[in-house]
């Protein structure tokens, strides 16, 4: 699911207006996007039609959080409650919601106001210990915050209990002390963790971590997340790994993968490899999470495959043939990979056909653009590409770090991540000037579109074939990562 299908149901859903899947299907997209406004948007139609459905009041209750609007989630999550007593997403989205309003009340430091919150959000996380575990911390933070130390002191003992290790409460300390923008230092001190980072620690303490750690995911930010685990990198490095079964790795580094913790990867992979040696396994894992590979890391994804294929690893065989096929051909020395992304295509269908090649200027550097790309490049990116091809894009274009890239997103948000590219591309603009002046044009944008609402909307032969054309480009350039 992506923008291209994404429009697509959008203008089906003029012709059926009924359609609730379709809703249902913006809605959450959007919200995986963080287009607030356009889940709003189709939220508010749906609820128009199907009032009293629960799959269109859960998703209502993410909505309202997502956009801050705590008491509105509230009363969502209330009238689900009301039909199904027992509804534990609603119960758990209701709980987050209390949670959140708590966060945002502690940022503007109305500690009157946090108590009401977090009685709500323990009623409603009842026995759940990530919830309970970040009460604490919430409460402590408050006691600190009106220099209250002695009790902050013993809400962050409650905290140690509940999470059993001083990973783990180290862990919720840095997640809501990022979250409120609190002392994560002093919050340390008060806790009197009984651990020192370059200490050995014991595997349970690794996969008590992993435990808690995906029991909250959801509960905050990407990257407060990831930064959270990055500070405890010493003490996680630090694992006693010589008695890991291969299930054991397997696990690790799945979750090094997915919070994007690229250092820890690297050393257990080389920790794995130590004891069992080269196996497809890892060779999957080193290059799981890149775009593109060089002819060497290609031919050793290739030698995997036959060699997982021998063992009949049908898993890992079919991992490793996903690499290859998202990465595409090999890129040589000195090669962009935005250069000739269609070289070696096995697809019948090119995009170019009617294009003049005489047009394009083939004497340029690697990743350099000519008047003709800075031309199409900006609607291309507007109209096809998903929000992680344009994070990929700016990573290519702009030279930026992936924590860069995402620092912006939190920023400008997904539409203005696609903005900043289009300004890069056509006159060099930096990220930094480009923030300055986006708040602004994206104010008269956002009142032109209201405006432009009532309208009703056209769709055209022209748009449509724009469509469908971009969708197939993107589909190629970038494979099948869609959501």
């Amino acid at each position: 699911f992506n923008w291209t299908a994404a429009a697509y149901l959008e203008t089906s859903l003029e012709f059926d207006p009924l359609d609730k899947q379709s809703y249902l299907d913006l809605i959450r997209f959007y919200l995986d996007e963080k287009e607030i406004k356009e889940a709003r948007d189709n939220l508010t139609l749906a609820l128009k039609h199907f009032p009293d459905d629960l799959h269109v009041l859960l998703l209502a209750v993410e909505v309202a959080v997502a956009g801050g609007a705590f008491k509105k989630a509230s009363n969502y999550a209330k009238e689900i409650l009301k039909v199904d007593p027992i509804n534990r997403q609603a119960r758990d989205l209701l709980c987050n919601a209390h949670l959140s309003h708590a966060r945002k009340q502690a940022k503007n430091g109305k500690w009157h106001l946090l108590d009401k919150e977090l009685n709500e959000a323990e009623q409603w996380g009842g026995e759940e210990v990530s919830v309970q575990a970040a009460v604490a911390v919430l409460r402590a933070i408050v006691a600190m915050a009106q220099k209250q130390n002695k009790q902050a002191s013993e809400y962050l003992q409650q905290l140690r209990t509940l999470v059993t290790t001083d990973l783990n409460a180290s862990l919720m300390i840095h997640l809501e002390a990022a979250s409120v923008n609190a002392d994560a230092k002093k919050l340390h001190k008060l806790a009197k963790l009984k651990w020192k980072p370059a200490r050995k620690q014991a595997k349970g303490t690794l996969f008590s971590l992993i435990d808690i750690t995906e029991a909250c995911l959801d509960n905050y930010p990407e990257n407060v997340t990831f930064n959270a685990i990055k500070a405890l990198k010493p003490a996680l490095q630090a694992i006693q790994t010589e008695d890991f079964s291969m299930q054991d790795y397997e696990r690790a580094l799945t979750f090094w993968s997915q919070t994007q913790q690229a250092e820890l990867l690297k050393v257990y992979i080389d920790r794995a490899i130590n004891e069992y040696g080269d196996m497809p396994l890892f060779t999957y894992y080193r290059y799981a999470d890149k775009r593109f590979l060089s002819p060497g890391e290609y031919n050793e994804v290739e030698d995997a495959i036959d060699q997982a294929k021998e063992q009949g690893d049908t898993k890992t065989h079919a991992r490793l043939v996903s690499v290859l096929s998202k990465c595409g051909p090999p890129l040589f020395p000195g090669e962009s990979a935005m250069n000739n992304p269609f070289q070696d295509s096995d697809s019948d269908f090119d995009i170019f056909s009617d294009v003049d090649d005489n047009e394009f200027d083939d004497d340029l550097a690697p990743g350099e653009l000519d008047e003709k790309a800075r031309q199409v490049l900006p609607e291309l990116i507007r109209l096809a590409a998903n929000d992680k091809d344009v994070m990929l894009m700016m990573q290519d274009f702009m030279a930026l770090s992936q924590a860069e890239v995402m620092s912006y997103k939190d920023i400008v948000g997904a539409k203005g991540l696609r903005e900043m590219l289009i300004a890069f591309i056509v006159d060099k603009t930096e990220p930094e000037d480009f923030i300055a002046s986006y708040n602004s044009t994206e104010k008269k944008s956002t009142e032109k579109k209201q405006k432009q609402q009532a309208k009703p909307k056209q769709s055209s032969k022209k748009s449509n074939r724009q469509l469908n054309l971009f969708g197939g480009l993107f589909g190629g350039l970038f494979g099948d990562d869609d959501k």
